[in-house]
Parts: C-alpha cells; sequence; structure tokens
C-alpha cells in the first residue's frame, strides 16, 4: 500500500469532504488516484480497502478533500473519467449513506440501441447516488438484438424512485421497462424485504465504522 506524507491508508476522518470512488481497475493505486486528484483540489487523505491476504483493493475506496469548496468541482470534472479503459465513478459520502452494494439493482430493458452509458448515468442519477458506472449489455435472441442496462444505487429509496419514474416511459426513442434485475443464478429479484432489513442493518454498522 502506498503511504506518505499525503497518501494515508487509514479510516476517513471528515465524512463531508469525503467523496466514494468505485469501478476501479485492479491496476489502480492510491498514487495513481493522488495525482489524477491533486490536478484539481488539495487532497488530504486516501483510502483503499484492501484484502488482508493478497494485498489487492476491492474497486473502491475513499477521498478525503482538505475542504468542501473544491469537491463538488472535483466531482464534475473527475467524474467517470476513463482509467485503464474503465470510467471510474465518484460519490459524495455522508453519515446517513451506505454505499456499499445492498442490492438496490435494476434492470432497463428495451433500450434503443443508440443509448450509452452516459445518458444513462445523466438521466438515473438524478433519482439518486449510482454506486457503480452503468452496463450496457446486448442479448442476442431469436427477434434480433435487443439492449439492455444494469444500474446499482445505494439505497432502495433511490432504485424505488428511478423504477417508478421511468418504467415504461418513452426513453431515446422506446419505451423502456425498470424493474428490480434477478440475482445472479436466481429467480430472485433484488429489492426484496430480506435485502431492506440487512441494508438497514449493514448502514448501522457501516456508519459506526467510518466515525471511529
Amino acid at each position: 500500500v502506498a503511504q506518505n506524507k499525503m497518501i494515508k491508508a487509514e479510516k476517513i476522518k471528515n465524512i463531508s469532504c469525503t467523496v466514494y470512488i468505485s469501478n476501479m481497475d485492479t491496476k489502480i493505486d492510491e498514487n495513481l488516484i493522488w495525482e489524477l486528484f491533486i490536478q484539481v483540489s488539495p487532497l488530504h487523505s486516501i483510502y483503499f480497502p484492501r484484502d488482508p491476504v493478497d494485498g489487492q483493493h476491492y474497486g473502491y475506496g475513499f477521498i478525503e478533500f482538505c475542504d468542501e469548496k473544491n469537491l463538488d468541482y472535483a466531482l464534475k470534472i473527475l467524474n467517470q473519467t476513463k482509467i485503464f479503459n474503465k470510467p471510474i465513478t465518484i460519490n459524495k459520502l455522508n453519515k446517513f449513506s451506505n454505499v456499499l452494494n445492498v442490492g438496490a439493482n435494476i434492470f432497463i430493458g428495451n433500450l434503443h440501441p443508440d443509448t450509452n452509458e452516459k445518458l444513462l448515468y445523466d438521466t438515473f442519477s438524478n433519482f439518486g447516488t449510482l454506486i457503480t458506472s452503468p452496463k450496457i449489455i446486448k442479448s442476442y435472441t431469436k427477434n434480433g438484438i435487443k439492449y439492455y442496462g444494469l444500474l446499482t444505487y445505494n439505497t432502495f429509496e433511490a432504485a424505488d424512485c428511478a423504477i417508478y419514474s421511468m418504467d415504461k416511459q418513452f426513453f431515446n426513442g422506446n419505451i423502456i421497462n425498470v424493474c428490480y434485475s434477478y440475482k445472479n443464478r436466481s429467480n430472485e429479484m433484488h429489492g426484496s424485504l430480506v435485502e431492506r432489513l440487512l441494508y438497514e442493518n449493514r448502514k448501522l454498522y457501516y456508519n459506526h465504522e467510518l466515525k471511529n
């Protein structure tokens, strides 16, 4: 883990000055992120949670700024920047948010072929914080190629709002279908009562960890 006077492998102290960065390639390290972000704002510290066995980060981390005034500017400039051909996702962090994947995953069906990830992000981020970059997937069927999208919010409230607002709506030339996605290798959809209860428990634990 990179360590010097400015890059600190420690937990974040000031949540109001902190952003959550995700969708990071495994080749990204603290030094690279530091050099990128320091171009737009002074930084206090960077924290990448890592596997205790192999030392590899989990694809997400936390960046603490020296103050709040440049945080919004950094978000505007650097969000969705591609590093090693993967767009990083950057979101504000606050003491009430749970930035880990809680299961608030939604499916967007019948996308127009011209729809791209940037358009999905710009549209669906209006309903809440997206913790991963949107993905568009091609599905080859006997009736031709179908396009669908996958999104993950940090809360079920945001996902519920997106589904309520966008399902069966006209979007970029097509009427889209928006619902919770199915869990991997399962007929069960995300957004269940069990997932929501687990989310509330994890949020309490996670916020406690950040404060200590």
